[in-house]
């Protein structure tokens, strides 16, 4: 997990080829004005989804782990909580329908 500005984005640019793409996307004031909705950057191998509203009461959501994708969340306002775990202390949860897309943990 990386927790950084987007000023300093750029230091992490290099860890994946899409990475550049998706922070430059952020960095425009336009995209930050944009309705709730899903924005193809690169088609679907880049995209944003944006999310308005209240977060979540921790205690009815699970952790989860993407093996396939990564997620790169971006709060516009406002503030957000993001609770974080590691592999090695969340449990799998058995109500995983995939988990070779994402895991759940409880």
């Amino acid at each position: 997990m990386l927790l950084l500005p987007l000023a300093q984005a750029d230091g992490v640019a290099g860890l994946h080829p899409r990475f550049a793409a998706g922070f430059a996307w952020l960095r425009d004031p336009a995209n930050l004005e944009r309705a709730p909705g899903r924005y193809s950057i690169q088609g679907d191998a880049l995209f944003v989804i944006i999310e308005e509203g209240r977060g979540h009461d921790p205690a009815t959501r699970r952790f989860e782990s993407h093996r396939e994708h990564i997620d790169v969340q971006f709060c516009i306002s406002g503030g957000e909580r993001m609770d974080v775990t590691t592999l090695a202390d969340g449990l799998p949860s058995p109500r995983i329908s995939s988990p070779v897309v994402t895991s759940l943990f409880t």
